[in-house]
């Protein structure tokens, strides 16, 4: 569970810098909005272990019962 939240940390800290190249890239930076692409890209693959690791949780607390 201690992981779980390092993660969700980690995932927050990911989208705060993420939100100042999409800024950036706004702006006419074409770096930041290469960055901003990339980051997008990991992001999507972090959200679905992120969805898979909480389906995980409720299915143990699901045979709990």
């Amino acid at each position: 569970m201690n992981e779980l939240l390092l993660f969700w940390n980690e995932y927050k800290k990911t989208v705060e810098e993420l939100e100042i190249d999409v800024v950036k890239g706004i702006g006419g930076n074409a770096s930041a909005r290469l960055r901003a692409r990339k980051t997008l890209r990991k992001l999507s693959k972090a959200s679905a272990k992120l969805t898979k690791e909480l389906l995980m949780i409720d299915k143990s607390k699901e045979e709990d019962k």
